[in-house]
């Protein structure tokens, strides 16, 4: 799991993160815009030179077509609406899982920090915690092979 929301419990970052409010900023009215996409961006990285034009254009295209709005909406009602808020805690289910589970995070992560890894790290049993210096939320992105030896190797243990 790579800064799993809804897993994390930030224990000393505030809630809502700066990155959940910058994707909560991009479809609030009057609307999604290219530059709310950027905003949003900068805070999945610690470097800074990833967010690209090219990023910000792939993304936003992808970002405000009606189905991913529609699904946005939906993400927004586990952060805001008290109706739907407690079904984000997947938190409070962790110590059912029983499998090996690899935690990899970033230690700049400005959506998941990493305190709320704690967290997860003491309630899942058999959990390992990986975490990336110099990194924010897209692990996968700023430490790519780091991040796929680790997780191919984790894969690999598990046969």
């Amino acid at each position: 799991m790579m800064g799993p929301g809804g897993l994390s419990l930030n224990v000393f970052a505030p809630d809502p993160t700066e990155g959940v409010k910058r994707l909560a900023e991009f479809a609030a009215p009057p609307g999604p815009s290219r530059e709310k996409m950027a905003a949003f961006l900068r805070t999945l990285v610690f470097d800074q030179r990833l967010v690209t034009d090219e990023l910000i254009d792939e993304r936003f295209a992808a970002a405000s077509h009606p189905d991913a709005l529609a699904a946005l909406a939906s993400l927004g009602a586990s952060f805001f609406d008290p109706a739907f808020f407690e079904d984000g805690m997947l938190w409070r289910e962790a110590h059912r899982l029983r499998n090996r589970v690899l935690l990899i995070w970033g230690r700049e992560d400005r959506v998941n920090p990493v305190d709320g890894a704690l967290v997860a790290l003491k309630l899942i049993r058999r959990a390992q915690l990986h975490v990336f210096g110099g990194c924010g939320h897209w692990a996968q992105l700023e430490k790519f092979d780091e991040f796929n030896r680790l997780a191919i190797g984790f894969l690999l243990e598990g046969n």
